[in-house]
């Protein structure tokens, strides 16, 4: 019996953090498989919407949209997901005294967003063909 307490608590637990924002995006750009040319890489550090996703989540960019993927002990209620650019918002650029954060607005498809934060500069490279990006307040 106590073989399967942990692994219930797990996707209980993963099931309920998918509910911070993800949920909203997948049940609009939810896909079987991320297309062959997005190039994804795991990001140290990430949050979507209200959750943090430290060392678990994959984004890229690709021709279609940014993709998104969590790490395989993460995908109950994470399925993989691709926004189109059209959904994708300006990036914003935030510094504080040691570290750079950056977010993107990402419509839900209705009047809501779901604010994508990162602070990867590959990943901030790997956007700059597709994203406008608003220059930091001064």
């Amino acid at each position: 019996m106590e073989f399967l307490v942990f692994p219930l608590l797990w996707v209980a637990v993963v099931a309920v953090l998918s509910f911070g924002g993800w949920q909203q995006l997948a049940s609009r750009y939810r896909v079987a498989n991320l297309p062959p040319d997005a190039d994804v890489s795991s990001l140290g550090w990430a949050r979507v919407g209200r959750v943090s996703y430290r060392n678990s989540l994959l984004v890229g960019a690709c021709q279609e949209g940014l993709v998104f993927q969590v790490f395989f002990l993460f995908r109950f209620f994470h399925p993989p997901l691709l926004i189109p650019w059209s959904a994708v918002g300006s990036l914003q650029t935030t510094t504080s005294l040691w570290s750079t954060t950056y977010s993107i607005a990402l419509s839900t498809g209705d009047t809501t967003s779901i604010v994508f934060r990162f602070n990867s500069s590959a990943l901030l490279t790997a956007l700059q063909p597709w994203v406008r990006m608003v220059p930091p307040k001064s």
